[in-house]
């Protein structure tokens, strides 16, 4: 983790620029929407990053593996803390709902990293993450055509970020609801995101009309497992 914490640090300037694209703000508003519905009582929002998140939700504390990530944080009096999602620094018990969004378990050892947050959570309590999906590495064709195969290789991602490479691991549905039923987390809510039409991260382009109705319809339609982005809820 001290790799990500360096390249955090080294992305802290242009963090919120890079995230202003119309992608990630769709992304975000569909994130943001799951946890008025679902986050509730005490609440941890760990790899909070800039804190786009803590601006809207109440009895919130933020945490972030990155210390200049933190000191961008324009969330008012909101509480946050260095910390990192493998090494939790607060007692059993003690949050209702614990978040992770926009792919903080895609850098680190998720397996450490869904523990730590299954710990810190009460029962009952909720965890609400967001994710990249293994779908995310294939291209749109190859995803309606239902062809992927789910492989090591093929949950394995290489990015380039500021010129600086990170592995990303890709999930599948069904090994996040394995995962988290090891602790007594059960699937209460489960949407996914670009499925008929393929993210542009880096591109400033507002979505066009085409592809603002293929939006809405990803809503309705039943390739729900497909998408680039998951947004899960999980409770116990």
């Amino acid at each position: 983790m001290k790799r990500i914490r360096k390249l955090y640090n080294s992305l802290a300037d242009k963090y919120d620029f890079r995230h202003s694209n119309p992608t990630t703000l769709y992304l975000r508003d569909r994130e943001l929407s799951v946890l008025q519905k679902y986050a509730c009582g005490k609440i941890l929002d760990i790899g909070c990053g800039t804190g786009y998140h803590l601006r809207f939700l109440d009895n919130v504390i933020g945490g972030d593996i990155s210390e200049e990530m933190l000191k961008r944080i324009r969330a008012g009096w909101k509480p946050v803390i260095q910390c990192d999602i493998e090494n939790i620094p607060f007692k059993n018990g003690t949050f209702d709902t614990v978040i992770s969004m926009f792919s903080v378990l895609n850098v680190c050892n998720y397996r450490r990293a869904v523990r730590e947050m299954a710990r810190v959570c009460r029962v009952p309590g909720r965890i609400i993450i967001s994710v990249a999906s293994v779908y995310d590495k294939f291209h749109l064709a190859l995803r309606e055509r239902q062809k992927l195969r789910v492989t090591p290789h093929a949950q394995r991602k290489r990015l380039q970020i500021e010129k600086k490479t990170v592995w990303l691991h890709l999930f599948t549905k069904d090994e996040l609801v394995s995962l988290f039923s090891k602790y007594s987390f059960g699937l209460e809510h489960f949407e996914s995101l670009f499925f008929l039409i393929n993210p542009r991260w880096g591109n400033f382009q507002e979505f066009s009309l085409k592809e603002k109705i293929k939006l809405l319809l990803e809503r309705v339609l039943p390739f729900k497992d497909y998408g680039c982005m998951y947004i899960m809820v999980f409770r116990r």
